[in-house]
């Protein structure tokens, strides 16, 4: 059998189904004769099928005779549009300690590179799920110390954020501190910015309260960037009191709060800060932006703005009237019992 032969549509297919059916000799027969030209077969439109029910039905010996014959040419394949179907194969099918040290020594040379590419990057999501996690080990250790340029990349954030969902304790842990300490100049890119939100969204208090430090003296600019806006509508939300205080208190005080409120991208902060203030916070943005409201009622977001404030400020006050009557039907169903006993 010979690689012309297994590249071929209906060879391809035939020799898949001696796969299936045949027996252990089928499979030697069909492995001697892929195994010189596994690279081109792996990136064949057809072979790769091949391939990928060889990675399957070959033995533990096999793999590894298979992974340190590919060595260094796994980067080319795995960033082939057939080719990445193959090695993901491979890695799903990696089912002794010694077939899982080999792959991940050849991997991990490779890694930054297969995080960026289009194809590639696949294979090592493909690592994040199907590897234990001292496994996966190799990953987090290539990762965490390149957050900032894995976080700022089209495929790359895509794959950062991975790496958090198949992380254990301490692999979170370390990377997601490493994108907190970064995460002042990761928040205005336009995919880093997506990174940082996903930390926020963890519900991970000491990490979180660690990012929105480090945007506290520049939201007013966090706040006009494209990208970064976003990040800072995401903080307000999840932000505890005290800190969403401090970073109101930085855009109503400032001289150019009119223009915030009619930035394309600002408007909406502030928008988003009348949705998630507390009452007090919420009076001090009343105080604030309604001489400036005054002014711009007539612009594209005067409107909208003026309407958001009033909702939420009626909102404010049906919460603050339905707390009222809790707590005067509280203190009549005290006082009730001790008048039924004093009668009695």
């Amino acid at each position: 059998i010979n690689a012309e032969y297994m590249g071929n549509q209906q060879g391809c297919r035939f020799l898949q189904r001696v796969l299936e059916l045949g027996s252990e000799h089928d499979l030697c027969i069909i492995f001697q004769g892929a195994f010189p030209a596994a690279a081109d077969l792996m990136t064949d439109p057809f072979g790769n099928y091949l391939m990928q029910k060889l990675v399957r039905r070959c033995t533990a010996a096999q793999r590894i005779q298979l992974i340190l014959s590919l060595g260094h040419l796994l980067l080319p394949i795995s960033m082939n549009l057939h080719g990445t179907r193959a090695v993901q194969s491979l890695v799903e099918h990696l089912d002794t300690p010694e077939q899982v040290q080999v792959a991940t020594q050849t991997l991990q040379p490779l890694l930054l590179r297969l995080i960026q590419d289009v194809n590639g990057n696949h294979v090592v999501q493909r690592i994040l799920q199907c590897l234990h996690h001292p496994h996966q080990q190799f990953v987090y250790d290539v990762v965490t110390p390149n957050c900032m340029n894995i976080a700022a990349h089209r495929h790359g954030c895509c794959v950062l954020q991975r790496c958090i969902d198949y992380a254990e304790c301490n692999q979170k842990m370390q990377l997601v501190t490493a994108i907190a300490n970064r995460a002042l100049s990761l928040v205005t890119d336009a995919f880093g910015n997506y990174v940082v939100q996903y930390v926020l969204e963890l519900g991970m208090p000491e990490i979180t309260n660690k990012i929105l430090r480090s945007f506290l003296g520049n939201v007013v600019h966090l706040s006009t960037n494209k990208f970064s806006s976003n990040a800072i509508e995401k903080a307000l939300r999840v932000a505890d009191d005290q800190t969403r205080g401090m970073m109101i208190h930085e855009l109503t005080h400032t001289c150019a709060l009119t223009q915030l409120l009619q930035h394309q991208y600002a408007n909406y902060v502030i928008q988003a800060a009348f949705s998630t203030a507390s009452p007090a916070q919420l009076q001090l943005l009343d105080c604030c932006c309604r001489p400036c409201i005054q002014a711009i009622r007539t612009t594209p977001h005067g409107k909208k703005i003026e309407a958001k404030l009033n909702r939420a400020l009626q909102a404010q006050r049906i919460r603050g009237d339905v707390l009222n009557r809790d707590r005067q039907s509280s203190a009549g169903r005290t006082r009730n019992p001790s008048k039924q006993g004093s009668a009695m």
